[in-house]
């Protein structure tokens, strides 16, 4: 059996858009580690996914076509799966969620405009093949590489509110994470 589409925030994802490899960084409100959860979901029948280092003992699960499963996740991850799945992560200590982007639909370019809030600052997650470079607004100095997995490494920065430009040697994906007003929010660039 094949699933079309599910729903995400009210928003439909279809198939087309999910992937076989999935890198993330468990991460809390200020950018700092930590714990959390991503949620699994199947295109395809007996869909097999491993998981990057072992989370809680648990290193893969099989999944049907629309089933899911959800995972407390620390540090870096990688999720490999023998058929398109979805995967959404729950910023820690919150319920507020994305789609974490698969690593065939990174880009080596983002364009972001981040909220003015009550902190006026947010952190910048930056997934990224190991050894690359990653320039925000020109820059490259500021970010701060904090987990390895596989051949990924997860970086983070503070940035402050407005547009910025962020570029890569090669393709990665971002996450911003911050306040709009006095409301917490994690948006991915996909």
């Amino acid at each position: 059996m094949e699933l079309a589409a599910v729903r995400q925030d009210g928003a439909s994802v279809g198939i087309e858009g999910w992937g076989r490899e999935h890198v993330g960084y468990a991460v809390g409100l200020e950018g700092a580690a930590a714990a959390g959860s991503v949620r699994i979901v199947a295109a395809f029948d007996g869909t097999d996914v491993d998981l990057e280092p072992a989370q809680r003992g648990i290193a893969g699960v099989v999944l049907d076509a629309g089933e899911s499963v959800e995972l407390e996740v620390e540090g870096a991850f990688r999720l490999v799966a023998s058929e398109p799945i979805l995967v959404v992560q729950t910023l820690g200590g919150t319920s507020i969620s994305w789609v974490v982007a698969p690593v065939d639909r990174h880009r080596s370019e983002h364009a972001i405009d981040l909220p003015y809030g009550a902190l006026d600052e947010h952190a910048l997650v930056i997934v990224r093949p190991r050894e690359t470079w990653t320039c925000i607004d020109g820059r490259v100095s500021g970010l701060a590489r904090v987990a390895r997995v596989g051949d990924w490494e997860c970086c983070v920065t503070r940035v402050r509110a407005g547009a910025h430009r962020v570029i890569g040697e090669r393709a990665f994906a971002l996450v911003a994470i911050g306040r709009e007003g006095i409301a917490p929010y994690a948006s991915a660039s996909l």
